[in-house]
């Protein structure tokens, strides 16, 4: 009875300490509860009374004791994790507000750099103007003549067309300039009589003390005497031409070669034909002169089409 009753009481004893030490539930509990009570009624019935009082007693303080703790700890545990979620929240609106910060900087520096961009590239620009406003200004009419051509003059003219609409005089400068370039264009064309007598007007109106100009109106009102020669050096190599082909004859072909060359050559002195004086009739001459020399009897008129 001794050993049965001090089995119980070491049971409970160890009982305790599993329940303290893991924080076992209630389930645990009622369940040695019902072992204990299951184990009673296999006891011998005069040590029942006792070993179950006994049990209950420790059981019910046990159970006391569990609780408290037990509800206290879950409490702390939800308690803790409040407040971590309250460090969290805190932590990632304060993040937030880094981030809003941040983004407010950068918006603001994108403003100030697209700004500031913006204006350097604006005084850059109002400093190229100015610096090809002066390159017009401060050079004479003959000088912007040998060192530009009609395409830039007509590209600065559209930097500079508000700069155009108050500065007289510089517009003026354009104006004589574009009238150059557009009447010397006619020189490297095929000669029209009504084209080169409207550019003559409008080079004389120019006025301008400059070399370029002098030659340019001289060379337009020589132009129409030079195209009647070259069409009679034209004649006279066809005229070589229809005494007969050289075939492969090598005699015959240089004659023939000598014979237009002399009639071209003649032609350039007589005229004094210069590349520069009348660019169109030269382009002409030397590719006849070129194709002649390889072939005397290729018609002359394929030559001047092409």
């Amino acid at each position: 009875m001794l050993s049965i009753k001090w089995t119980v009481k070491l049971m409970i004893i160890s009982l305790k300490n599993q329940i303290i030490n893991i924080n076992m539930t209630k389930l645990l509990l009622s369940t040695t509860i019902f072992f204990l009570f299951s184990f009673y009624s296999f006891a011998q019935e005069d040590i029942v009374d006792e070993v179950a009082k006994s049990a209950g007693t420790e059981l019910t303080r046990l159970i006391k004791e569990m609780n408290p703790e037990a509800i206290f700890k879950q409490k702390k545990i939800i308690s803790e994790q409040i407040t971590q979620i309250k460090d969290l929240k805190e932590r990632n609106l304060s993040f937030k507000k880094e981030i809003d910060k941040l983004k407010s900087e950068l918006e603001k520096n994108k403003s100030e750099n697209k700004k500031t961009l913006n204006s350097r590239l604006k005084a850059e620009k109002k400093n190229l103007l100015l610096k090809i406003s002066a390159s017009y200004s401060g050079n004479t009419l003959e000088y912007l003549i040998k060192n530009l051509n009609k395409i830039s003059v007509k590209r600065d003219g559209e930097l500079l067309i508000e700069e155009l609409k108050n500065n007289s005089l510089l517009k003026k400068k354009f104006e004589k300039l574009l009238a150059y370039f557009e009447s010397e264009q006619l020189l490297h064309n095929r000669y029209e009589e009504a084209a080169v007598n409207l550019a003559i007007k409008k080079v004389e109106q120019i006025r301008d003390s400059s070399v370029s100009i002098r030659k340019l109106n001289n060379n337009l009102k020589y132009y129409g005497k030079r195209y009647e020669g070259f069409n009679e050096c034209i004649n006279q190599i066809n005229e070589i031409d229809r005494d007969g082909n050289a075939g492969t004859n090598q005699v015959i072909k240089e004659k023939k070669i000598k014979r237009i060359s002399y009639e071209v050559a003649k032609y350039i002195k007589d005229y004094q034909l210069t590349y520069h004086n009348c660019p169109y009739i030269s382009e002409v001459l030397i590719r006849i002169i070129d194709n002649k020399m390889r072939n005397p009897d290729k018609n002359i008129n394929e030559i001047i089409k092409n």
